[in-house]
């Protein structure tokens, strides 16, 4: 069993995913939105509602990292068996959907794991 935060060496198995630190948006952790973007980043995964309006990503304080937690996958996958596709995603890529019916389209994504000095400013 992979300890929380520690990214699979293999990609081989959805089991290693199971106990992996994940990055959610408060849509998604209160329910309110599905996940409609996933990202397989070097240190963690990103599981998002795809909209627009999370100010951690344009305006990145202090403040606006409450909106956002960190939740073991199993957690999401248990809700939704369709992120079982994180074991075909290799590292710096993503997947994205436009609704829970459709089908994930991965693509090259080489995401930035944010500043490493976040603004006290708000």
């Amino acid at each position: 069993m992979t300890a929380i935060g520690s990214h699979p060496q293999n990609n081989e198995t959805l089991a290693e995913y199971m106990d992996l630190a994940c990055v959610v948006c408060k849509h998604v952790l209160n329910g309110e939105r599905g996940i409609m973007y996933i990202s397989n980043t070097p240190t963690y995964l990103h599981a998002f509602c795809g909209e627009n309006d999370h100010d951690f990503e344009t305006n990145p304080t202090k403040e606006s990292f409450n909106d956002i937690s960190i939740v073991c996958f199993s957690c999401l996958h248990e809700e939704d068996e369709s992120l079982s596709i994180i074991k075909d995603i290799p590292i710096n890529w993503s997947a994205r959907r436009e609704s829970r019916s459709e089908e994930w389209t991965i693509f090259f994504d080489p995401v930035d794991d944010g500043p490493s000095d976040i603004s006290q400013e708000s």
